[in-house]
């Protein structure tokens, strides 16, 4: 079985390919056009519904490709980012690299991950690479600019962060003719009179 999410302008779903369906899409890549005849829609255990490419479905990959950026056009900016949102795209530019960690979970699993400090010209969040992301760590250089892609954030102590996990990915210094303008941080200094609440400064 080989699961992949699917997007088109309308929404995303979740397709699950079984035997020999999982076969004929074992090497397809990110931004590539599937066109799906004959699919069974079900609904999984949280409720959302999925489609099942069994036996009698037929799949074919259509030869036009619109890559990372066109497949994914919504960036959101940094200062737009809220507590919960899932499948997040954010354009930033590399602050400071954090060294890889590690945590140990309730269930006494050993847990890797890594930070970064990202920035746009609305403002500066943690990046937390997750898993096997962490080592993305070590390609990263302070100044670098990177596309997250299928990011969720979440809230902690007041902060709102920024988390890339095993569903997600990253471009990391991506042609910026194909994206407009690179992001702009602007380093400002505060008072200590003017820190209020939760935030980076």
């Amino acid at each position: 079985v080989k699961r992949l999410e699917l997007m088109d302008d309308s929404g995303r779903i979740t397709a699950v390919f079984w035997n020999e369906k999982a076969d004929m899409i074992e090497n397809i890549e990110r931004g590539a056009y599937l066109q799906i005849l004959n699919a069974k829609v079900r609904e999984n255990i949280d409720g959302r519904l999925e489609l099942h490419v069994e036996d009698k479905a037929h799949i074919e990959v259509l030869s036009r490709d619109l890559g990372y950026l066109k497949a994914y056009p919504k960036l959101v900016k940094i200062g737009d980012l809220k507590p919960n949102m899932n499948y997040v795209n954010v354009l930033g530019r590399v602050i400071h690299t954090g060294i890889l960690r590690e945590i140990r979970r309730s269930n006494s699993e050993i847990e890797r991950f890594s930070t970064l400090l990202i920035g746009d010209e609305t403002g500066l969040i943690r990046l937390n690479l997750w898993e096997d992301k962490a080592e993305l760590r070590n390609q990263i250089n302070e100044g670098d600019i990177i596309i997250v892609l299928d990011a969720y954030t979440r809230e902690w102590l007041g902060e709102i962060t920024l988390n890339l996990g095993r569903k997600g990915s990253m471009i990391i210094n991506p042609d910026i003719k194909e994206i407009g303008e690179a992001p702009r941080y602007v380093e400002r200094t505060s008072r200590i009179a003017e820190i209020r609440g939760s935030g980076i400064y």
